[in-house]
């Protein structure tokens, strides 16, 4: 870990969220549900009936708030991530993440790989900045065997990293996107993310390293990626799971496969 990277306890900020664990649902045949009561179920009751797809080892003790089940990324996703930044990124690998939640992203970051050819372990800096999300974070990564490899840094990735110009291998972003409202917009304005739009992101990012890697909406508007481009080449892969279309992942630097001859796409039935 770069020395001087751990921050002093008056940068801890953040409302304090108690964990929750998904409530106890009685098995219903399918048949038995009607579609008036599928539609009935709120969009949260929707995120927590996914919660085997965010976590494998949910029932192990997963600690999240409820704003966690809409942020988190399901693990398929965040494993297929990881694996780009493993076979990209052989020789060494510390990783920044920007927005590192609740830990799914930074844990599957920091997980071991099969390949033989992977020289080092990877260590990732997750940098959050609600306090209750980090411990959790903390906890979460303990459940998944990976709290050596993991530095949670209780920060504004923003007010922090400026200062290590160059310092990580690559970057990783999973910004918020203000919750699944963003499902009512036909295309995403990535100028109006809030706190920091997606040109700000890869500003930060490109700043700690070439190599970035960001996951943003479905419906992020191509035009505004397209402008980022002119800056760095990037390669935007779609990431679809159970036949849907889920999130876009944007890679610059090692971490894109810019020469590919047709659109990239992660599909977890290509598996």
């Amino acid at each position: 870990m770069p020395p001087g990277l751990a921050v002093p306890a008056a940068l801890e900020t953040g409302a304090v969220s108690e964990p929750v664990q998904a409530p106890l649902r009685k098995r219903t045949r399918r048949s038995d549900r009607t579609r008036d009561q599928a539609r009935s179920l709120s969009m949260l009751d929707r995120y927590v009936a996914q919660r085997y797809v965010l976590w494998s080892r949910y029932d192990l003790g997963i600690q999240m708030t409820w704003n966690s089940f809409y942020e988190v990324t399901p693990e398929p996703i965040s494993l297929h991530i990881a694996s780009r930044f493993r076979s990209k990124l052989k020789d060494s690998m510390l990783i920044a993440d920007l927005f590192a939640g609740v830990g799914s992203n930074a844990i599957a970051l920091a997980g071991s790989s099969d390949d033989a050819r992977q020289t080092v372990e990877p260590y990732v800096i997750a940098v959050e900045c609600n306090a209750s999300k980090c411990r959790m974070l903390r906890h979460n990564a303990r459940i998944y065997e990976v709290s050596h490899r993991v530095d949670v840094v209780i920060a504004d990735a923003f007010t922090l990293l400026p200062r290590w110009q160059a310092v990580f291998d690559a970057v990783f972003a999973s910004p918020p996107w203000g919750g699944p409202n963003y499902r009512r917009r036909p295309t995403y304005n990535l100028d109006a993310m809030k706190p920091y739009s997606a040109s700000e992101i890869f500003e930060l990012g490109w700043h700690l390293s070439p190599n970035v890697a960001v996951l943003l909406p479905r419906s992020s508007d191509e035009r505004q990626l397209a402008r980022i481009a002119e800056i760095r080449s990037l390669e935007i892969e779609e990431n679809w799971l159970h036949g849907r279309l889920k999130t876009l992942t944007v890679y610059s630097g090692a971490l894109a496969e810019c020469n590919s001859e047709s659109a990239p796409r992660f599909d977890d039935k290509m598996r």
